[in-house]
């Protein structure tokens, strides 16, 4: 499984456990399986859902460094302008372990424990400004 994938997978593992729940976007289906084409307008806008008691965070899913597509990029861009819950969910990998960075409007937080990207996305809600010693 690739990295991506078992990161999502962890996430749809914890969200119950933390009161939330995560909701895969499914994957566009291809045109032709031996060339691997995908219609243009059926791009995956992002993830995942994130659904909170109080919001619904639109969730990309990015393992170290790997940078947004374009049409990624512009979504985030568009819900941002409505109201501002697109998420960037980085798992970084180091020589000896790894960490979870949370990128969005508000900021870039980092955390070692899944279950504190689900603490953000609540504590959002109920606390309005997030502050990283909350975690």
């Amino acid at each position: 499984m690739k990295p991506e994938s078992q990161f999502e997978v962890n996430l749809a593992v914890v969200a119950p456990l933390c009161g939330c729940k995560y909701i895969k976007i499914p994957d566009t289906r291809m045109i032709n399986q031996n060339n691997r084409k995908t219609h243009r307008e059926d791009k995956r806008p992002f993830d995942a859902i994130i659904c909170t008691p109080g919001w619904n965070w639109c969730v990309e899913c990015k393992i170290n460094y790997t940078k947004l597509k374009p049409h990624q990029k512009e979504m985030q861009d568009r819900i941002n302008q409505i109201n501002k819950r697109f998420l960037v969910l980085r798992q970084i990998f180091t020589k000896v372990s790894y960490y979870y960075r949370i990128e969005s409007m508000f900021g870039t937080y980092k955390t070692t424990e899944l279950k504190d990207i689900f603490k953000f996305c609540k504590l959002r809600h109920y606390k309005g400004d997030f502050h990283e010693a909350e975690l």
